[in-house]
């Protein structure tokens, strides 16, 4: 288990694509709690450092399924298009 650092932990949160908010949820806690740690006020504790080990493995083994598999480029590429927007969000879908 690592010691997660606050400037590592606000990494975790943005590569998830999670708000404060989120992130506060997921640990059952208030957002100002996880502003704290990323600010590096209080330390996290040893079950919450657990947590992060495992959403950073989460978020590290499905990156790399993403590379290796990116669908949504694929099937833009299928569509000749380069960018996704709202009205052919269906299209795409198809």
């Amino acid at each position: 288990m690592n010691k997660w650092a606050a400037d590592d932990i606000k990494s975790l949160r943005l590569r998830l694509g999670w708000s404060a908010a989120e992130f506060a949820r997921f640990f059952g806690g208030p957002a100002d709690l996880i502003m704290q740690w990323e600010r590096g006020e209080i330390a996290p504790g040893p079950d919450d450092n657990l947590q992060f080990d495992r959403l950073s493995f989460h978020a590290e083994s499905h990156s790399q399924a993403i590379l290796r598999e990116p669908l949504a480029e694929l099937r833009l590429s299928e569509l000749g298009r380069e960018q996704i927007h709202s009205d052919t969000l269906a299209e795409i879908g198809e």
